[in-house]
């Protein structure tokens, strides 16, 4: 949630650490999972698409990141994956780059051009069967 913050507990860590998280939105923007490990500096987000090109919104990320710099997390390594349909993974591409230059406060390596530190995976998943 936007308006919310991470909560730090009385041992120091941070509620949710090595956890993957959904935004409370259904609509969030940027991405539809964050991962994070404190003792390790790691942040992960994960954003599903069906589209062959999508929207590189980079305040969404930088947003969660200064929570958790707020929280006294020492972020060292920021990774972004976007996850298509195998048919579309050797056509996708970003489409808008907005906020460029926001995650290199965080993670030194998000140098222009962004769009190409973004990793896209591909995923297939059997179909869920019903039981009723």
């Amino acid at each position: 949630d936007p308006k919310k913050r991470f909560r730090v507990l009385r041992d120091g860590t941070i509620g949710g650490d090595r956890s993957w998280l959904q935004p409370t939105a259904w609509n969030q923007g940027g991405y539809d999972a964050v991962y994070f490990d404190k003792d390790e500096g790691k942040v992960i987000f994960v954003q599903l698409t069906r589209s062959d090109k999508h929207d590189f919104k980079m305040r969404f990320f930088s947003e969660v990141l200064l929570k958790l710099k707020t929280a006294k997390m020492e972020i060292k390594q920021v990774l972004i994956y976007f996850v298509v349909k195998p048919a579309q993974c050797l056509n996708f591409r970003m489409g808008h780059i907005d906020d460029r230059d926001v995650l290199l406060e965080y993670d030194a390596s998000w140098t222009r051009p962004e769009e190409s530190h973004v990793r896209v995976r591909a995923f297939e998943a059997n179909p869920i069967l019903s039981l009723t």
